[in-house]
């Protein structure tokens, strides 16, 4: 599972960072994974946050083709 969410990382920089904003969708262990991994933290460390249903967490893409964490659980 970590190899395919670390495949839609790469590729989510290499296709998608000139656009303005793209929508992922998934289960909570998917995104408490792609942030851990957009963290540089190891997945056990997916136990220290909440990740509720139908919440929203916004990353960025910075200058350097790196991800960023704007927000977690983030009310519009």
């Amino acid at each position: 599972v970590r190899a395919r969410v670390q495949g839609v990382m790469r590729l989510i920089i290499n296709k998608y960072s000139n656009m303005r904003a793209i929508v992922l969708c998934s289960h909570v262990d998917i995104i408490k994974m792609f942030i851990c991994e957009a963290m540089g933290t190891s997945f056990n460390f997916r136990r220290k946050f909440k990740i509720p249903n139908a919440s929203i967490s916004i990353v960025s893409i910075n200058q350097k083709n790196e991800f960023e964490i704007e927000g977690l659980n983030v009310s519009p």
